[in-house]
């Protein structure tokens, strides 16, 4: 059975978070998302995606130049998030396997 395969791109301009989730006390998001891959089952499918924030709102603050890479290839997971800006100035690597007991990660 072939896997279904998928290849997304998206730009998000000022979208109000706070409106879908009040609770959680985002506001403005502003970024791009792109995703390329095939199937849908994580402990057998192959994804790569990145997303890049140039704006997100929290706590009163504004926030840009995030970006997350991510992919995953028969449950491995690799992911980096580089981020140059007030909050946070730096990169985090993140490694772990998806299991049917969940998300494992170093």
């Amino acid at each position: 059975m072939a896997s279904k395969s998928y290849d997304v791109n998206a730009d998000i301009t000022r979208l109000n978070i706070n409106k879908y989730l009040p609770k959680v006390g985002l506001g403005l998001l502003s970024g791009s998302f792109k995703a390329k891959g095939r199937g849908f089952d994580f402990g057998n499918n192959k994804v790569d995606a990145i997303a890049k924030i140039r704006q997100l709102q929290y706590g009163g603050n504004t926030f840009g130049n995030i970006t997350l890479s991510a992919s995953m290839d028969k449950g491995n997971i690799f992911g980096k998030l580089h981020s140059a800006n007030n909050l946070l100035s730096g990169v985090i690597d993140i490694n772990g396997r998806y299991a049917d007991s969940g998300i494992h990660a170093d």
